[in-house]
């Protein structure tokens, strides 16, 4: 089934993806197309289980369709990886039989596309001070806010937005489904970026936005254990977006050295460039049998947390010569796919809060006496001359 689905997303690739791509980002357009083409095609539910209409496939997989898309075209690795791991996830994983029927099995056959509002003028990185409100009201809730920076607004039809419900503080917030045609939702105007602008990112102002109750994700309170959840595998989402980038950069870079033409020869039979771009390209593929490689949800996506290993590939000669820059992006990018495939054998998907995930060793940080050398007990990583990683890219 692997084979049949990695040969379906390359003909989407070739057919849609890539030949869309620059006419996306050069006229922001939505690349509504190629969603339409992935949706057709079953990879809007690929992670999730085949009874709640998703098709039953590993995370890793998921990870991996994510880095190709990026590669052919950022705009729609965001787009996609918004809808499927930020936007499915938290009914998936809290949504009651109601909501499931109801708004996951449409978003996982892609009949509807999801955005994930968290992020407000005041509150990005500091969940704990969302600003937006949720008033019950008899049988319905009364939404009053702001919400900034929305992948997938304007677009998408279903919305899982977090409000606060109750106090100050992460132990207040509640998430909720908002659907994109109910009273009180207004969206800007698309925002102008400076990449990715097939993507679309929106503002959503709420005004006195009622819903019936039971559009409320689990339980009052559980907003930020929720949204803390959905972002584990959604910053795996980036990372594979930021591979698939910089896989395409290299690959530019190596057609570009085999065109350039410097006193009367390429630079890639210029000294200090031979055999650099096969040196450069084997770092991008670890043996099979490396742990990174190991399924994401072998065992279901449960159990303890494993350390991630620092990959085989950190310590390695520096280039020298005109490839020096195109070696760093693809080093660097080699050791972002290793510590990517190690996160997903190592990220926890069963409904843990993070106090709960602090209290594990295997996510806890290292006291400072234990060599770490900053004096702050959490872990780095020391970029020493010598080791080809240290000059800042």
């Amino acid at each position: 089934m692997e084979a049949t689905l990695w040969q379906r997303l390359d003909e989407i690739i070739t057919r849609t993806v890539r030949p869309m791509a620059e006419r996306c980002d050069e006229e922001s357009l939505f690349c509504g197309e190629s969603v339409r083409a992935l949706a057709d095609a079953g990879f809007m539910g690929l992670p999730y289980p085949p009874e709640q209409g998703g098709r039953g496939s590993s995370y890793e997989s998921y990870v991996r369709c994510v880095e190709r898309l990026s590669k052919a075209c950022p705009s729609v690795g965001v787009t996609y990886a918004t809808h499927v791991g930020l936007a499915c996830h938290p009914l998936h994983a809290f949504g009651s039989p109601m909501q499931k029927e109801s708004f996951l099995r449409p978003m996982l056959r892609g009949d509807k596309l999801g955005a994930f509002a968290l992020t407000e003028p005041e509150a990005g990185s500091d969940v704990g001070a969302i600003a937006t409100t949720a008033e019950l009201d008899g049988g319905f809730y009364v939404i009053n806010g702001h919400k900034i920076f929305i992948t997938n607004a304007g677009r998408a039809d279903i919305y899982i937005l977090f409000a606060r419900t109750g106090g100050q503080g992460t132990e207040g917030l509640s998430a909720f489904v908002v659907c994109s045609d109910d009273a009180g939702l207004l969206i800007s105007a698309p925002q102008r970026k400076m990449g990715i602008r097939g993507a679309q990112t929106c503002e959503l102002f709420l005004r006195n936005l009622c819903i019936p109750a039971d559009r409320l994700i689990g339980r009052p309170g559980d907003g930020f254990r929720i949204a803390m959840e959905t972002l584990d595998g959604g910053r795996l989402g980036i990372a594979a977006q930021a591979v698939g980038i910089a896989d395409a950069a290299f690959d530019e870079a190596c057609v570009r050295l085999k065109e350039r033409r410097q006193f009367g020869r390429t630079w890639s039979i210029s000294k200090g460039c031979a055999g650099r771009p096969r040196t450069c390209g084997r770092r991008w593929k670890p043996p099979a049998s490396s742990p990174c490689m190991r399924p994401a949800c072998a065992t279901g996506g449960k159990g303890s947390a494993r350390k991630l290993r620092r990959p085989s590939s950190w310590h390695r000669k520096r280039p020298s010569g005109a490839l020096r820059k195109p070696c760093r992006y693809a080093a660097a990018a080699a050791i972002y796919k290793d510590l990517l495939r190690n996160a997903c054998t190592a990220m926890p998907r069963s409904p843990r809060s993070m106090r709960e995930r602090a209290k594990s060793s295997a996510w806890s940080s290292r006291p400072a006496s234990s060599g770490d050398g900053n004096g702050t007990g959490q872990r780095t990583v020391s970029c020493r001359k010598g080791d080809g990683y240290g000059d800042p890219f």
